[in-house]
């Protein structure tokens, strides 16, 4: 039996699937950040660590692999070169993860919303970007954005220079705080054991979505500013680049999930501004859409007999934002 190995590798997280030749899932794994600048050794260890054993790697018995699918970390690589060994890496960038998951197998937009953001568009043989400039320089439409801005507002609340927000309570009782005791329980963002400051912010983010569907107009201003700041990087991009505005747009990652007007607010900020292509919910997560491009390339199709088929193998890896 032939064993492959896909592997999507995200800012809060990195799933990777075991499968076989006929792409039947074998085992899976979910685990935390790799990535080197924004968590820390100890808890790189420990992720990898979780990915090891998932899959019974071992230094001591080298387990042989066909091939590796996917856009990985290059740590990530290095550390399964002690327990593995592929016969072929075939990587892939996020964009290709996306659009395949979103079943736009030639150009197209994509617009990245997890615990970082970025904006992508693949035209013409040749791939673009806007975004992704990180944490600590710009990082506005995704996880991280939302959670940064409801800390903000929390925190304005508090301080009284702000407008009241039930943001302040529910941030206070995700550390298990009160509102009274919130500019206590603030800094220890900084001394988290399982998650890096960034990822912390990011996992604040579902705060917001269950403020806004209880009426607090405070975040749901928060997730319209945040539609509207993806719109406008998209709309950047192809303005920037010259690429044409009738493309189809998919979108991908976990901000998406926070509630109906992120995703409202975005079609709207790009349809005003020309964009006449299909807007896509993904079907698949990311990591499906690594395994579907694998797919294709031995198959040379993936109809809708196919989809079918990876619909009941992946059904733990669909895409919903409702």
């Amino acid at each position: 039996m032939k064993r492959y190995l896909a592997v999507d590798c995200g800012g809060t997280k990195v799933l990777a699937v075991m499968y076989d030749e006929n792409f039947r899932p074998i085992a899976a794994c979910k685990t935390g950040s790799l990535r080197d600048n924004t968590t820390s050794e100890d808890m790189i260890k420990q992720n990898f660590k979780a990915l090891a054993d998932a899959f019974g790697l071992s230094k001591e018995n080298i387990t042989s692999f066909d091939e590796l699918h996917g856009n990985a970390y290059e740590n990530l690589i290095e550390k399964l070169s002690d327990y593995c060994t592929f016969s072929k890496l075939d990587l892939c960038g996020e964009i290709d993860s996306g659009l395949y998951a979103a079943e736009i197998f030639s150009d197209g937009y994509l617009a990245l919303a997890g615990t970082g953001g970025t904006l992508f568009a693949k035209y013409n043989g040749e791939k673009y970007h806007n975004g992704g400039y990180g944490a600590a320089v710009y990082d506005e439409g995704c996880g991280y954005g939302i959670g940064r801005r409801a800390f903000m507002a929390a925190i304005e609340d508090y301080d009284g220079i702000g407008p009241k927000t039930m943001l302040t309570e529910l941030i206070a009782e995700h550390f298990g705080k009160t509102r009274a005791e919130l500019e206590k329980a603030i800094p220890s963002i900084y001394s988290q054991n399982q998650m890096s400051p960034v990822t912390f912010v990011a996992s604040c983010a579902p705060i917001v979505s269950k403020a806004a569907y209880a009426g607090d107009e405070v975040a749901y201003n928060i997730l319209e500013e945040t539609g509207k700041i993806i719109g406008k990087q998209l709309i950047a991009l192809s303005d920037r680049k010259n690429i044409p505005k009738n493309l189809p747009v998919a979108i991908a990652g976990s901000a998406w999930k926070a509630h109906d007007v992120l995703f409202d607010t975005f079609c709207r900020t790009i349809r005003y501004r020309g964009f006449t292509g299909d807007i896509i919910i993904p079907s698949f997560e990311p990591i499906v859409g690594i395994i579907i491009r694998h797919y294709l390339k031995v198959h040379g199709k993936f109809d809708s007999a196919d989809k079918k088929e990876f619909l009941k193998m992946y059904d733990k890896y669909t895409f919903k934002i409702k």
